[in-house]
């Protein structure tokens, strides 16, 4: 049995466990705390996979995946000793790993079509999917990283495109994007990433964005709207996408 600690944002988390799943035969996940509250995966997701994800690993060592190795505040160590070694081909000696990524992001969308937004959500995507069309916008905004707060001369420049839906992370933002569709215009969004609203919020956001044919981000290498296009690619083969 594999125990991989999945730490960082949401959509670290879907790519890990994608790759994990595409790996190991036995795996159990470990849901790392998110945001001040006790968020667990099932509070913001459903699935059908026949997958094991809970708050805790029985092991007495963890090794923290050499990709994610400045990220080892996202995870939990205590009472565990930490393995330092040399990452072997699949993890092979390691029975538990701590992640954000596992590596570079790999869509698998045989996997991504069975992992579907909180229900709670899904009469409202329904009701903002006709609103979204070709070209959609991600503003990636956190503060707390280095490089992810664009500036706002160049987003202007970005919302001179005719947008059809705008995703953005910063409630400040709200007042200059008043005439795009957006969350907003059919619930009532909280874009505080500390909380189960905030955290749905970010969850709806990443579905609606795949509803688009072409989707834009500040960021290139931001994972959220990369995750957005692995939906978007897993559509064709999912069931949920019907309802919605």
């Amino acid at each position: 049995m594999k125990y991989v600690h999945l730490g960082c944002g949401l959509a670290n988390r879907l790519f890990a466990m994608m790759r994990m799943l595409n790996t190991y035969k036995e795996v159990t996940f470990v849901w790392e705390k998110i945001g001040r509250e006790h968020i667990t995966f099932s509070d913001l997701f459903e699935t059908s996979l026949n997958i094991k994800i809970q708050d805790y690993s029985p092991t007495s060592s963890i090794f923290i995946h050499p990709w994610d190795k400045y990220s080892y505040g996202e995870f939990n160590t205590s009472s565990k000793q930490q393995i330092h070694a040399k990452w072997r081909s699949n993890g092979i000696g390691f029975n538990t790993i701590a992640c954000c990524l596992c590596g570079k992001p790999m869509c698998i969308p045989q996997i991504a079509r069975y992992i579907r937004p909180h229900s709670s959500l899904l009469d409202d995507l329904q009701r903002i999917r006709p609103y979204v069309g070709k070209s959609v916008l991600h503003i990636r905004h956190n503060p707390l990283e280095h490089g992810y707060s664009p500036k706002w001369k160049h987003i202007y420049r970005l919302l001179k495109t005719n947008f059809s839906y705008i995703a953005f992370e910063n409630g400040h933002h709200l007042k200059y994007l008043n005439s795009f569709v957006k969350q907003d215009d059919v619930r009532n969004a909280s874009r505080n990433r500390d909380t189960l609203e905030g955290l749905r919020t970010a969850v709806f956001d990443m579905y609606a964005l795949s509803f688009g044919s072409s989707i834009t981000s500040t960021k290139n290498f931001s994972t959220f709207h990369q995750m957005s296009t692995c939906i978007k690619k897993s559509r064709g083969l999912s069931k949920w996408s019907r309802a919605v």
